[in-house]
């Protein structure tokens, strides 16, 4: 999941825990800057998640792009 910042609030775990249980988690989340929250829940169900990068990330994905996360290498 590709996502400009985290923006969590109370449900966000929950709501990430359902994906989770149903098969529909991300593999791995990325974004500008994630929040507090967005980590926790990441982190409870063990996703990797990556954030804070030195340009706007969004503008480095396209829909449908296929993407490898090995570590903290990302290649698109």
């Amino acid at each position: 999941m590709v996502c400009p910042s985290g923006k969590g609030g109370t449900m966000a775990p929950f709501l990430i825990y359902d994906a989770f249980q149903q098969g529909n988690a991300p593999a791995t989340i990325v974004c500008n800057r994630a929040d507090p929250i967005l980590f926790e829940s990441a982190m409870a169900i063990d996703i990797p998640i990556f954030d804070n990068f030195a340009e706007d990330v969004l503008a480095l994905f396209k829909n449908g792009q296929l993407v490898s996360i090995n570590g903290e290498d990302i290649t698109i």
